[in-house]
């Protein structure tokens, strides 16, 4: 390895958490508003009610994913299917595979889609997932969309990003780690391995310190709360081998990230949260 960092830092930005605790310093109701506006925290113009008016419009794919009928022939090759596909299918003449799936923007006609063009335009069905009745910030899309943007996997990123400053915002770290946990796994899709060890390592060191979904300053972390989640500490170590870290290096990126993150109302230091991750991974590795 060489010298230096270990962790890929992501672009400079403002600390979800470092908004919180902004919020959570404040001794009245004056300088609580105040730290909103400066943060950009006024969450009830970033979430916009459901998706059944203005999103669905907009957001209209006809002309960008085509979804053939299901019928007993292949699309590609009008080869007959051994049967009428249900979930998937791949043509035994030309092996062209198929997938059944609704449009991603609502509506319960199905139809089939290729493999292939399935993976190049699934972030049309992830945005739909996490905008649909109101569970992730409509207006970000609505925003993003009418300004000409491509939808891509940058647009679901964004996303993440605007739903962790309104989680921090509320107070509700709970929800904070778990969108941190959606950014850990898209990032690791992405192949970027370092920035995804990172995300895994925030996610442990907040499932150790308790995050409550207060939707207040009083009472952001309850130690007694702490836990590790066997699926996110067994991607964080598995990650951290397929970038090839040893042990000693594993433990620095652990610690380099969750610096980055730590504030004062953190419960438990960075080096103690490691050894006890590491002490999990192995109990469950046995």
């Amino acid at each position: 390895m060489g010298e230096g960092s270990l962790i890929e830092k992501e672009p400079a930005a403002r600390n979800p958490l470092r908004v919180f605790f902004n919020l959570f310093r404040a001794q009245s109701k004056e300088r609580w508003g105040g730290a909103q506006r400066e943060a950009g925290q006024v969450v009830d113009d970033a979430r916009v009610g459901g998706t059944s008016g203005g999103l669905y419009s907009i957001l209209e794919v006809d002309a960008v994913i085509r979804l053939l009928p299901i019928t007993e022939n292949c699309p590609a090759c009008d080869s007959l299917f051994a049967k009428i596909p249900q979930r998937s299918i791949t043509c035994k003449e030309c092996k062209s595979r198929f997938l059944v799936k609704k449009k991603p923007f609502g509506g319960d006609i199905q139809g089939l889609i290729e493999a292939s063009e399935f993976q190049r335009k699934k972030v049309y069905w992830d945005i739909w997932t996490e905008t649909k009745e109101g569970g992730m910030p409509v207006q970000f899309v609505m925003d993003w969309v009418r300004a000409g943007k491509p939808i891509t996997a940058d647009l679901l990123w964004g996303l993440y990003n605007q739903w962790t400053l309104i989680h921090a915002g509320q107070g509700d770290l709970g929800l904070y780690r778990n969108i941190r946990y959606k950014m850990a796994n898209f990032l690791k899709a992405e192949g970027r391995m370092k920035r995804s060890f990172g995300e895994f390592a925030h996610v442990n060191f907040l499932d150790l310190n308790g995050p409550q979904n207060s939707g207040s300053s009083t009472r952001p972390f309850d130690k007694s709360d702490g836990f590790l989640a066997p699926v996110p500490l067994k991607q964080m170590f598995k990650v951290a081998q397929k970038i090839g870290y040893d042990d000693d290096e594993t433990r620095q990126a652990f610690i380099e990230s969750v610096e980055r993150i730590r504030l004062e109302i953190h419960p438990l230091q960075p080096d103690t949260a490691y050894k006890k991750c590491l002490a999990e991974y192995r109990r469950l590795m046995r």
